[in-house]
């Protein structure tokens, strides 16, 4: 079993392929690099952030979005694809099991 690993250079964030497919998290969270860069863009501040995800700190916050603005064709492509509704219905339809 691979085991977590620190995203050198970013504190606080990490990638696990067990936790969210791997895709970057904030360390010791399930919260992906994704939500907080979300959060930013739509507006919010950081203060903002931190009250609507109130277990993170400002370290852990500003760590996700330097991550963020280092990666941003990747977060942000991430950011689309799980926005993306028809992927969604679709895997949503695949699952059905037959009744």
């Amino acid at each position: 079993m691979q085991a977590a690993a620190q995203i050198v250079g970013y504190s606080h964030i990490t990638s696990d392929p067990r936790i969210l497919s791997g895709i970057p998290i904030v360390e010791g969270t399930r919260t992906p690099v994704r939500s907080i860069a979300n959060y930013f863009n739509i507006g919010m501040s950081v203060d903002e952030i931190l009250i609507a995800l109130p277990y993170l700190n400002f370290g852990q916050v500003f760590s996700a979005l330097s991550y963020y603005f280092d990666h941003k064709p990747e977060i942000d492509a991430n950011i689309a694809e799980n926005n993306d509704v028809d992927r969604w219905e679709a895997m949503a339809k695949a699952a059905k099991r037959p009744s």
